[in-house]
């Protein structure tokens, strides 16, 4: 395609490039002129689909999803992408929140979330529940080195007494705005344990200023690793050194660091293994489930969805 015009975060308006090698790898069946626009809101995207102002449209939400697949004339798909959602925690005390830098609470925190329950009825589709902090697939996303945590609200009241904070535990939390409703449902299971977690809703990038400054005891976030399938980019930005890091813990920087010194595949997965098991055990971060895309669109047009969620424009066709 060629570019015919751009509006800044309004609109991007293509063109067929005719001069494309033949026998290239995408095809030939490319749609003459596309223009993707820019809509914040999911629900306004859906009314644009059933008003057919627009052929396909995608980060709908389940509520969404169901009522376009109720109507004649358009069809909906779901795909499971490489993105993983997580609880991030402050175990390094960089926030001064005593509670979210006590072991016991952290473990209280991953038995009180009902990570299930909150898949089926707001994530929906081919969503997983992880216990490792990537996707199953991913190099060196070893699972079974992932400590679990049932669904155990007894026993976060019990760690809870146990470490001194029963009744006392209460800290900021911090959640983007496009993953609000998950945020309530977290923060809801962990009041009935006794725990107060402050909502705290920003857009990313005042959120991701937050983290970078001290001040998110604890983050929901989800990361893609940038499509790359490789355990290395998937958790290495979140503890080796770097103000991202809330674990500093030496050891873990120094396993990552080794593994992304060799393509040994063996070497590579002992010390991932060891740093699965360090980050779940310590609960540095609690892993949530995977991200599902779901996508709308006319019977007129012919789309399949991409594992790493990306839409790839050369491969969308009129029937």
């Amino acid at each position: 395609y060629r570019m015919v015009s751009v509006e800044t975060a309004i609109a991007y308006r293509l063109a067929r490039n005719d001069t494309y090698f033949k026998g290239g790898p995408k095809g030939d069946h490319f749609i003459k002129t596309i223009e993707v626009r820019e809509i914040a809101d999911a629900q306004a995207r859906a009314t644009e689909l059933l008003a057919r102002r627009a052929d396909l449209v995608w980060d709908l939400g389940a509520d969404q999803l169901q009522q376009i697949a109720q109507r004649k004339g358009f069809s909906v798909a779901q795909a499971e992408t490489m993105r993983v959602f997580y609880l991030g925690l402050d175990a390094a005390g960089r926030t001064r929140e005593p509670a979210v830098g006590n072991a016991d609470v952290r473990h209280a925190i991953a038995y009180a979330v009902n990570r299930r329950t909150i898949v089926q009825n707001l994530i929906g589709g081919p969503a997983q529940v992880l216990d490792a902090p990537c996707h199953p697939k991913m190099l060196g996303c070893v699972g079974d080195a992932a400590h679990h945590y049932d669904y155990a609200p007894d026993k976060a009241r019990d760690l809870l007494r146990a470490s001194g904070f029963e009744g006392k535990a209460a800290f900021d939390f911090y959640v983007d705005k496009s993953m609000q409703a998950v945020g309530e449902a977290v923060a809801a299971d962990l009041a009935k344990v006794g725990i107060t977690a402050r909502l705290r809703a920003l857009d990313y990038p005042a959120l991701h200023d937050a983290q970078l400054s001290d001040r998110t005891p604890m983050v929901l976030l989800s990361w893609d690793a940038h499509w790359v399938n490789d355990l290395s980019e998937m958790i290495g930005p979140f503890f080796e050194p770097g103000k991202q890091d809330y674990a500093h813990d030496a050891d873990l920087q120094t396993w990552l660091r080794d593994a992304a010194a060799t393509t040994d595949a063996v070497k590579r997965n002992d010390l991932y293994a060891k740093a699965i098991e360090r980050i779940t055990d310590r609960v540095y971060w609690l892993p949530l489930f995977t991200f599902v895309q779901n996508y709308a669109f006319s019977d007129e047009v012919a789309f399949s969805p991409s594992a790493d969620g990306l839409v790839r424009l050369y491969r969308v066709h009129w029937k």
